[in-house]
């Protein structure tokens, strides 16, 4: 090849990192390598000046160039490769075994969050949570947000976003909460890019399905672009007729969401509600993550789950990620609710105007004490709890939450559930995170570290946890425990 002395020897020169994606042309070479639009002659040379593409790519982008080589086919276009949403006509899937190669990893661009430290381009998520624990609600309410360019939840968006919400049960609920939405926040435009997709009888397995519903918001992108987030409500109703109780539907499942948000688009996020187990006595939500955890969780990128805390006089939720590959798990954000008119319909029995209304979630501060009402006994709820009580509530809660993550990684390993500890430094650790420690000043770091440790003094002398030189169980409480939250693992 032409410039292949062009560099000094790789083993001798020590350059610098190269920036992801830095100019057109090392963005139109990765694109082409994922089979997207054109590679022309002019991209060619300028990327033979760039220093940091490596010879083999050199070859291949001159080959693509010069139509020597045939274009790479699209990860996931399974209307041409056969096999996936869409591809009843096509006799046999074939991969496209692109290849990948350093130095083009290193040009990938790197898309930003769609919503801060929650939503990742490129990805699929479950958001699940007890019935009528408005999961919908929270995810509707963000999908509205980003359409609009609007900052949510305290996360500053970027840009106005393209947001598809796919309503398998319930569309005018749906279309009630966006009503309530404009009306709450003064939307006075009518043309901001969210739309509510009617899908009842949707079957993520059917492939005939998933391209009808490819082909409608194909619709939408002609006057909005590209679909940004996808939200599927819900799992339940998608399902077909497989049984998610079977690990081989689940993960059909799991497999046929992934296809279907490829062929939506390679930078799209789509989010699939869904339900989870029913919560153990004493508890308002479950533990063991959504339902079909192991199987599903094996092929998705992560599940968020909605939880609702607090004594019933001042009741608010929690959105907590469970597990992701790249989000930390624990606590994410708080919220409520208000109830909003969303306008006035016509009875048709009657003949009678009646108003209708919905929910519209809004933020509210993480309420320590608040919690006293996920379990225990009626003696203490509503009660109002020291400092330290309140911190070893809270403590204990990040406990469970270790233990429920490595009673799922046991599961899936087949390692004995009496076995399962959890790491008495990293729960101290998580206890201070899900505090904000790091975003303190000095002196009110010091009191949370105080605390923590008072706090874990006092749920070591009332016998609620065991405490070893590096680990800690989990023990039943003392039926007499009344000033601390229950635990009945």
């Amino acid at each position: 090849m032409a410039n292949t002395s062009r560099r000094d020897d790789a083993n001798t020169v020590q350059e610098a990192a190269p920036t992801p994606g830095k100019n057109a042309h090392e963005r139109a070479y990765y694109r082409y390598l994922r089979g997207v639009g054109k590679f022309t002659i002019a991209n060619f040379e300028a990327l033979k000046r760039q220093p940091d593409v490596g010879d083999i790519d050199l070859r291949l982008a001159e080959g693509w160039a010069t139509g020597a080589i045939g274009k790479p086919r699209p990860a996931g276009d399974s209307s041409r490769q056969g096999g996936g949403p869409g591809a009843a006509t096509v006799e046999k899937f074939i991969p496209s075994f692109n290849v990948i190669t350093p130095s083009t990893a290193a040009l990938r661009p790197r898309p930003a969050y769609l919503i801060p430290g929650i939503v990742k381009p490129g990805e699929v998520t479950v958001w699940y949570g007890q019935p009528k624990s408005n999961k919908s609600s929270l995810l509707g309410d963000a999908y509205m947000h980003a359409s609009l360019g609007w900052n949510w939840m305290g996360r500053e968006l970027k840009r106005k976003m393209h947001c598809i919400f796919v309503a398998a049960e319930r569309s005018e609920v749906t279309e009630q909460r966006l009503l309530s939405f404009m009306a709450a926040h003064d939307v006075r435009s009518r043309d901001f890019p969210f739309h509510i997709i009617v899908g009842d009888g949707f079957d993520m397995t059917d492939g005939d399905h998933c391209a009808a519903l490819v082909s409608r918001i194909r619709e939408y992108e002609k006057a909005h672009g590209p679909a940004d987030m996808v939200a599927i409500d819900t799992l339940t109703q998608t399902f077909g007729d497989g049984n998610q109780n079977e690990g081989v539907a689940m993960a059909k499942y799991g497999r046929a969401a992934v296809a279907l948000r490829r062929e939506i688009g390679v930078d799209c996020h789509m989010h699939i509600i869904h339900h989870e187990p029913k919560a153990e006595s004493g508890e308002r939500f479950s533990r063991a993550g959504p339902k079909g955890a192991i199987d599903l969780l094996g092929i998705i990128e992560g599940a968020f789950q909605v939880r609702e805390v607090g004594p019933e006089e001042d009741c608010y939720r929690e959105l907590h990620c469970f597990r992701s590959n790249t989000i930390a798990s624990g606590r994410i954000l708080s919220f409520s609710y208000d109830v909003v008119p969303a306008g006035v319909t016509v009875d048709e029995h009657t003949g009678d105007d009646v108003e209708i209304d919905d929910i519209v979630c809004k933020p509210v501060e993480f309420k320590e004490f608040g919690r006293g009402a996920e379990g225990g006994s009626s003696a203490t709820k509503g009660k109002k709890l020291t400092d330290i009580q309140a911190m070893a509530k809270s403590m204990l809660d990040v406990a469970m939450d270790m233990r429920a993550a490595a009673r799922y990684e046991a599961e899936k390993s087949g390692i004995g559930l009496d076995e399962i500890k959890i790491d008495a430094r990293d729960w101290r650790s998580k206890t201070k995170q899900k505090h904000g420690r790091n975003n303190l000043p000095p002196k009110d770091r010091a009191n949370l570290d105080c605390n923590v440790s008072k706090a874990l003094a006092l749920l070591d002398s009332n016998e609620v946890v065991e405490v070893d030189k590096n680990d800690v169980k989990i023990l039943k409480t003392k039926a007499d425990w009344t000033s601390l939250k229950t635990c009945k693992r």
